[in-house]
């Protein structure tokens, strides 16, 4: 497995035994200077070049930079572990038009075929943050359940 970025490798550890590389192409978007701010000091979705005089990434960057990452191992992955916004931003990279599964939280699972260069959605499971995604995504990779509490809401 590769596809792993920061923090993420904890989850990646949860769900499955197979060894992983990072990969720092999938980490969330940069906020320059704000990166350490409160989430209310956040301009509203989408960002678009709000982060840029900051030093940070515009948003249109970031999704060519995930979308490129994950079509890059993607021919040889069978497990992605990335932040939410960076799945977001994929899922609009490859035009998934939205249904009814809401904003795609942490811990959100998303399964996807890659053929001839060409992304197809098969599912998204999205009860944000939960333990059960874990355990869900754990047994689709054969590791053991995940005690809940260990999981943060």
């Amino acid at each position: 497995m590769n596809g792993i970025s920061g923090e993420k490798c904890d989850t990646a550890w949860l769900v499955s035994d197979m060894p992983y590389e990072r990969k720092k192409e999938l980490k969330e978007i940069f906020l320059g200077t704000k990166e350490a701010s409160s989430n209310s000091e956040n301009p509203q979705y989408p960002y678009g070049d709000s982060f840029v005089r900051f030093g940070g990434e515009d948003l249109d960057a970031f999704t060519d930079r995930i979308y490129d990452a994950v079509r890059e191992i993607a021919r040889e992955t069978i497990l992605i572990v990335t932040h939410g916004m960076a799945m977001r931003r994929f899922l609009k990279a490859v035009s998934y038009q939205q249904d009814g599964t809401g904003f795609i939280g942490n811990c959100g699972i998303v399964q996807f075929q890659y053929e001839e260069d060409t992304f197809e959605v098969r599912k998204i499971i999205n009860p944000a943050g939960t333990a059960q995604n874990i355990n869900i995504l754990g047994k689709f990779c054969g590791k053991r359940e995940v005690d809940p509490h260990y999981v943060s809401k």
